[in-house]
């Protein structure tokens, strides 16, 4: 009864991981950080979910593609340790920010972002430059 006990423990433990592993991502699988893309709007929302924090803004890129682009950035934990709360990232209402990021590598109006420079010039670095 014990071995079956603990075989029932062991597997469940290896679907998890393998089910955890499967559907998280890497930064380079989704985004092209060899590029940058800078999106200039305004944050209409900031989605604070897991796995990570989703930056939607109403805005175009320096080519002139405008729409509603998808920011993907930094875990909740990540951002809490920071001190960095879903207030402070949003700015003030209709601010307009300049957003640097890694495209995303298919078509997408999204990006990885790297820094959120507001208005006033103050800035949110959320992940390294590596380039």
């Amino acid at each position: 009864m014990r071995q079956a006990v603990r075989t029932l423990v062991l597997t469940t433990a290896l679907l998890a991981a393998g089910t955890v592993a499967f559907t998280h991502h890497s930064v380079s699988g989704q985004f092209d950080t060899t590029k940058k893309v800078t999106i200039t709007g305004v944050i209409s929302r900031i989605d604070w979910v897991n796995p990570h924090i989703y930056v939607i803004v109403d805005g175009k890129d320096e080519s002139g593609a405008s729409g509603q682009w998808a920011l993907e950035t930094v875990p909740t934990a990540m951002a809490r340790k920071a001190k960095l709360t879903k207030e402070l990232l949003a700015g003030k209402q209709g601010e307009t920010v300049t957003v640097t990021g890694h495209p995303a590598r298919d078509a997408r109006k999204s990006a990885w972002v790297l820094r959120i420079t507001y208005a006033d010039g103050r800035f949110v670095q959320l992940s390294a430059d590596r380039n």
